[in-house]
């Protein structure tokens, strides 16, 4: 019987070496992971897709669309705070084009600003 319980107790300890050196063997393969040019790589792509987060995105192409429906407005509002009739409005949209103003797709008729 004595003899049973100690070749239990050399199993286990037999049974926890091994499993001390796989565990060993598994951090020293998480080291040279993490030390790796593939780990720095992805490691990048996360820091860069944080950075640009779809929100922000999107902001920033209301933004641009809100910019160009302002330039027409005010251009409507010129318009109207100087007595002129709306058929100017497509002239003065396309001279704001042709200097340089994003002014959009949209709202460019005197029916649809109005």
């Amino acid at each position: 019987m004595f003899r049973f319980l100690m070749s239990g107790v050399r199993t286990n300890f037999f049974m926890a070496q091994i499993e001390k050196n796989q565990l060993k063997s598994l951090r020293k393969k998480i080291i040279e992971h993490k030390q790796s040019k593939a780990h720095q790589i992805a490691q990048t792509i996360i820091d860069k897709s944080n950075k640009h987060s779809m929100p922000q995105v999107i902001d920033q192409m209301n933004q641009a669309q809100l910019d160009s429906t302002k330039a027409v407005f005010r251009s409507a509002y010129f318009i109207a705070q100087n007595d002129r009739p709306y058929s100017d409005h497509f002239g003065l949209l396309e001279l704001q084009k042709l200097n340089g103003v994003d002014i959009g797709v949209g709202l460019h008729s005197r029916y649809s600003t109005v």
